[in-house]
């Protein structure tokens, strides 16, 4: 959704979208959530249920991604 959502209204419960910011949870395993604050979103003004647009989907995946590489390998010194 970007800008004005081309339908004003929740896909849950049909009320009434406005954009804002959200706090969203995102469950990797049963072990891991990670939770990120400021997701600019469409959130829903009677069930408060948050929607990103996809280029905010697509920054969260490759910032998840980021987070979960594994170190580097250092370097070995030429003998």
């Amino acid at each position: 959704m970007t800008g004005e959502p081309e339908n004003h209204s929740c896909p849950n419960c049909g009320g009434r979208l406005h954009a804002g910011v959200a706090t969203i949870p995102f469950i990797l395993s049963e072990e891991k959530v990670i939770v990120i604050k400021g997701v600019p979103s469409e959130i829903c003004g009677d069930c408060r249920e948050p929607f990103m647009n996809g280029k905010v989907a697509d920054d969260i995946m490759a910032l998840l991604k980021l987070s979960f590489l594994p170190p580097p390998k250092p370097r070995e010194k030429p003998a």
